[in-house]
């Protein structure tokens, strides 16, 4: 329906702007700015991946376009009787779409700018209807968010005036068929009252179905307090994404654009000389979707994901202006070359843009959104799962390890006996009660007055304890080994629990007493019980995508992986590389083998694995196999210092000291402030009794770390072993040392 009516609203702009042109080959120009910018929206990376996702995005992008369609139709008709009809149209699906999606409102200003570029006369009737528009204008200006307020002042308004004046009936009707839209939202009072276990926001009353509609939880704070510089904003995060949905095709990891934009920007410049009421529309839309919209989302340096979704729209409207851009070349091709001839070169000159512009990107945007047969959210949430035992509690981090599990718990109704507790929810008043509230309940310390007070503090060592830490503590105080309790490996922030913490595949068990340790450890058996005999692997891991649970198969170069599910498939690889330092650490470095090269077979792209897989072969003294094994994947990943560091390790371990210096030079140039590359240096320089180089290289750390007392000592010894001639560690060169290197 999206591309439908960007198609449809493509070919009326078109129209207008060829409306005078008699020429031959004028009445198909639309039909070539319609399709070319449909195609576009259709195959752009942000708009195909959204479309196949449950998601709001698709579904707004379809309302949007179906009421700037409306708002041009009601341009061509606007003189004849019942046109404005039109507009209270827009105003209804306006208003509806506000409930799938606050930024459809933005579609709002193209119409207000479209009414008045057609109709100047609006703008002279300034009396109730006008403070009301500027009412409403400032307050969407200021934070989008607090429109709704926006249209009760502009229903009083507006009845005021209808009381004086016939001519504001159709003001007074749109505003209540917009409030007619927003009633939509009233459903969710009643469906909160029911209790559903996926309740967000709570909105059991008025005031907090408020908060939830503006999005208090979401708001992005002041956009005049910058979270990274606008040139970031700008640069990785706008015009990045715009080179994503642009680029005609990628050669060597650049995406080759210029040519979409610059059809893109000829449409702009030819609606804003021929059509400006059609520029006011789209111009609007460009604003409030693009450059504002950065503006306003404020993105942080480092955000969690990319957020090209976000502009998900502003692509779509400005594939228009490239449908536009596409007619405006072909035609003045066809003016440049009025004979036979010309026209079939102008023909062909057409054909080569669309192939450019569409048919190129196909392959490679079909192979990154086909996603039949793809379960690896499935297939991770199921594991997650049947790793816990009966009635657990399962603490997880946010939205991808979360909603997975929600829906095979409430549509499947798998393993309901668990409660998934969200980390990031903690924080809120609502998910607390919710919890202990409804089944399956986690015990909780808290009652509802306790919950109210919450508040994040400094704790004396200057740390910040959130709602959320106290929270957890409050279940494990409350629990009192009532419930299982469990932690996602993909928390990233493990509380201080890490003493508690026992991995047991995809997740830690939560002890109730420490297990003595520094770090989570390891329990052998369950977590390969659970890697090797519980989980059940599907086309995200493996070649055939016949074989699930109880066989392990290997990596499918084949299927695309984005980032979210390239990390979760991560996940099994680390697991199965824990697995294998814990057999290492228990004596059995065979084992450890195996399981280290099962974890190379489900994720090879995988630096930690590379590393670990020869680290064992280094504990099984096979230091030529791990030496081959490095050198190989220092080609994978020349960036990774570890690799060359544990090449030299291995050459150092062999004895072949002087073949490992340049493996330890090659680490010291990726990571100069890292002292393990100096260290191996240090060992290769001494074993060849070459103490001068030993004392050079010891003398450059120093200049980095100048109150290491340790290597001041060292490099005493080293300047006596080279006056002397003596061992640097020998009996007679440490008499009198304080301190041991």
């Amino acid at each position: 329906v999206a591309v439908l009516f960007t198609y449809l609203i493509t070919v009326r702009a078109a129209n207008r702007l060829f409306e005078g042109d008699r020429r031959m080959g004028r009445h198909a120009l639309p039909y070539l700015a319609g399709i070319s910018a449909a195609l576009l929206t259709a195959f752009g990376t942000t708009f195909w991946t959204n479309a196949i996702e449950a998601e709001v995005y698709s579904l707004a992008s379809a309302l949007m376009a179906s009421a700037v369609w409306l708002v041009l139709r009601w341009g061509d008709r606007m003189d004849e009787p019942g046109a404005d009809v039109h507009l209270l149209l827009v105003t209804y699906l306006v208003a509806l779409g506000v409930g799938i999606h606050l930024g459809v409102a933005l579609v709002g200003w193209a119409a207000v700018a479209f009414v008045f570029a057609s109709r100047p006369a609006y703008l002279r009737r300034f009396d109730y209807l006008g403070w009301a528009v500027v009412t409403v204008a400032l307050g969407t200006g200021i934070n989008p968010l607090t429109f709704l307020w926006a249209p009760l002042v502009l229903v009083v308004a507006l009845v005021l005036g209808a009381v004086r004046h016939t001519r504001y009936r159709l003001a007074l009707g749109a505003s209540l068929v917009f409030l007619l839209g927003l009633s939509v939202h009233l459903f969710l009072l009643i469906r909160a009252h029911q209790d559903p276990i996926i309740n967000e926001g709570s909105p059991t009353s008025l005031g907090a179905l408020w908060s939830m509609l503006t999005r208090e939880q979401f708001q992005p704070g002041s956009v005049f307090d910058r979270r990274a510089d606008l040139g970031f904003q700008f640069g990785p995060m706008y015009f990045r994404y715009l080179g994503w949905n642009f680029s005609l095709f990628t050669s060597g990891g650049r995406g080759f654009y210029q040519l979409p934009l610059l059809l893109t920007l000829a449409g702009a410049v030819v609606q804003i000389l021929r059509d400006r009421r059609g520029a006011a529309v789209f111009g609007t839309l460009f604003l409030f979707l693009g450059p504002l919209m950065v503006i306003y989302l404020n993105f942080n340096a480092g955000e969690v994901r990319e957020r090209d979704y976000f502009f998900v729209q502003h692509y779509q409207f400005l594939a228009v202006w490239t449908g536009l851009g596409t007619a405006w070349f072909v035609a003045s091709l066809r003016d440049h070359m009025r004979s036979s001839t010309g026209r079939r070169v102008a023909l062909t000159a057409g054909i080569v843009a669309f192939v450019l512009l569409f048919l190129l990107p196909l392959e490679d945007n079909w192979r990154d959104h086909d996603r039949r047969g793809f379960s690896a959210a499935g297939d991770y949430a199921h594991n997650m799962l049947v790793s816990l035992d009966p009635d657990a509690v399962l603490f997880t981090n946010g939205d991808n390890d979360t909603f997975p599990l929600w829906y095979l718990q409430e549509v499947e109704g798998y393993r309901r006996d668990v409660r998934v507790v969200n980390l990031n929810l903690l924080n809120t008043t609502w998910y607390l009660r919710q919890i202990r509230d409804l089944e399956p309940r986690v015990p909780l310390t808290y009652g509802d007055e306790e919950i109210d007070r919450l508040q994040p503090f400094v704790d004396p060592r200057g740390g910040v304890v959130t709602v959320r830490d106290l929270a957890v503590r409050s279940v494990m105080a409350a629990n009192d080994g009532e419930r299982p309790l469990y932690m996602a490996v993909t928390v990233p922030d493990r509380m201080g629990l890490e003493d508690r913490l026992v991995l047991e595949g995809l997740v830690f068990r939560i002890l109730e007493e420490s297990h003595g340790g520094d770090e989570p450890a390891v329990d052998i058996e369950r977590t390969r019980e659970n890697l090797h005999e519980r989980y059940r692997y599907g086309t995200e891991a493996l070649r055939d995508p016949t074989v699930y649970a109880g066989r392990l198969g290997t990596f499918d170069p084949g299927a695309f992986k984005d980032d979210n599910s390239g990390k979760l498939v991560q996940n099994y690889a680390a697991a199965f590389s824990r697995l294998a330092w814990a057999l290492l650490d228990d004596g059995r470095p065979e084992e450890a083998l195996v399981e280290i090269e099962r974890a190379e077979d489900i994720s090879p792209n995988f630096p930690g694995v590379a590393i670990t897989k020869g680290y064992v072969l280094e504990r099984l003294g096979r230091f030529d196999e791990a030496i081959a094994h490095y050198e190989a994947m220092m080609d994978v990943y020349p960036g990774e210092w570890q690799i060359p560091q544990r090449a030299g390790a291995s050459l150092v371990q062999r004895g072949d000291y002087e073949d490992a210096i340049p493996y330890f030079d090659r680490a010291l140039g990726l990571s100069p402030g890292v002292f393990d590359p100096y260290q191996g240096l240090l060992s290769a320089y001494y074993n060849l009794g070459d103490y001068e180089s030993a004392l050079a290289v010891m003398r450059r750390w120093a200049a980095l770390r100048p109150d290491d007392q340790g290597v001041r000592d060292l490099i005493r010894r080293l300047e006596r072993s080279i006056r002397t001639g003596e061992d640097p560690f020998g009996e007679s060169a440490t008499e009198g040392e304080e301190t041991e290197p």
